[in-house]
């Protein structure tokens, strides 16, 4: 049984959850719900991104349960990245961006997956 505190994540996963095949393992944060120790989705806003990665992508829940049952979670984000419902790169300075991307890889150990 998965007990969720915070009434948006309840309600952004009970969307994914009708169309999974597995009980994924959670963890609630400040920032959203992270699942299967992979990615996290926003609480607020239908937005997901890989841990270490810095750019949030869009998605439906449809499609990445379908993506997680798969075990296809990583190409699925950057398929979203291209989708015109995602947030745009906003970034003023791109050294920054790089030392930003750099940075959350190193710290979550998946720089190896750096784009």
């Amino acid at each position: 049984m998965i007990y969720i505190c915070n009434p948006n994540f309840y309600d952004k996963f009970s969307r994914l959850q009708k169309y999974l095949t597995y009980e994924p393992e959670l963890r609630e944060t400040h920032g959203g719900l992270i699942i299967d120790d992979q990615f996290i989705i926003a609480g607020r806003k239908t937005k997901m991104r890989p841990l270490g990665q810095i750019d949030w992508s869009w998605y439906t829940a449809k499609t990445l349960a379908t993506a997680m049952n798969e075990g296809a979670v990583l190409e699925y984000y950057e398929r979203m990245l291209t989708d015109p419902r995602s947030d745009t790169n906003k970034w003023k300075r791109p050294e920054e961006e790089m030392e930003k991307k750099t940075l959350y890889a190193v710290r979550q150990g998946t720089a190896e997956f750096m784009r």
